[in-house]
């Protein structure tokens, strides 16, 4: 959903041609109340086609650009209200591919079966970023990320909202865990 001072920003914009893009901050939502706090990055919102190409990484895509980035002010609210049913289901096919990704494609698809993910990830062709070496040590995430939402981050000052979704972030995690013990596991 998209704020007002999200929308009357985009009203007024009025790039110059050397910029490619611009990103924007996303407020995450619980049952349409947003948190002060989530782990949900920030994004490119807007972009020019002919300066930038979409790649694979882990269970989303980043946008590769040639150009000038430029910053939007207002927010973007993500209300996630899917049923929890599906949101498992997605959990599931995320945890998949962000283990193709953790673990790099042939490694993945050695020791847990050729999948999606390992393809699309784009596993092992960059060096994973520092919080994802840390994803790979299969206690350390699962039990660091309420912690880390609940008390460095505030969210227990949101109430059950912030619970939810720590719980939320803490079951995700578990799930790649799991995903990344299981190929362990089959070697």
């Amino acid at each position: 959903m998209l704020t007002a001072e999200f929308q009357e920003e985009i009203k007024k914009l009025g790039p110059d041609s050397d910029i490619a893009l611009y990103w924007g901050e996303f407020d995450y939502c619980i049952f349409g109340r947003p948190l002060r706090a989530s782990v949900y990055p920030p994004r490119v919102v807007l972009f020019r086609t002919k300066r930038a190409r979409y790649v694979d990484e882990g269970h989303t895509q980043q946008l590769r650009v040639k150009g000038k980035l430029a910053k939007l002010k207002g927010k973007i609210w993500h209300d996630d209200r899917k049923p929890r049913s599906r949101w498992f289901q997605s959990q599931d096919r995320y945890s998949e591919i962000e283990a193709a990704h953790l673990l790099g494609a042939s490694a993945f698809a050695q020791g847990y079966g050729a999948t999606r993910g390992s393809k699309e990830a784009g596993a092992g062709k960059a060096e994973l970023s520092r919080l994802d070496k840390l994803r790979k040590w299969l206690i350390i995430m699962p039990l660091a990320m309420p912690i880390y939402l609940l008390l460095l981050r505030g969210l227990i000052f949101d109430g059950w909202n912030g619970w939810y979704y720590a719980f939320q972030r803490t079951v995700a995690e578990m799930m790649v865990s799991l995903r990344l013990l299981e190929a362990k596991l089959r070697g």
